[in-house]
């Protein structure tokens, strides 16, 4: 199994969208930066999970579209939330699986 742990792609100022979906080159650059590491690096993930925060989800659905992967919003990765929880649900996984999260803790 590996994880790939992903930050999301560049979202709109609070004061401009208080959900702070992805900006038109934040959704650019993840799908560049997605296709590249698709086609050169062989990343796949068979599941990919995010915090369910706007950015976080349009993120990992360009991830998904392009590897065919189960997408799915989780607990425990909101921008403040402990990362131990996802550090122990990581060593259980059997698949490859990418966590689409936010700083401060990725």
């Amino acid at each position: 199994m590996r994880a790939f742990l992903v930050r999301h792609g560049e979202a709109r100022r609070e004061e401009v969208d208080p959900e702070r979906h992805l900006t038109d080159r934040g959704a650019e650059d993840v799908r560049r930066i997605a296709v590249q590491a698709v086609h050169d690096l062989g990343i796949r993930p068979v599941r990919i999970v995010h915090s369910g925060k706007a950015r976080a989800r349009q993120t990992a659905e360009i991830w998904g579209g392009l590897v065919d992967a189960d997408v799915a919003e989780a607990d425990g990765l909101a921008p403040n939330d402990d990362p131990s929880v996802w550090a122990e649900r990581l060593g259980a996984e059997g698949d490859d699986v990418m966590v689409v999260w936010h700083l401060p803790h990725l």
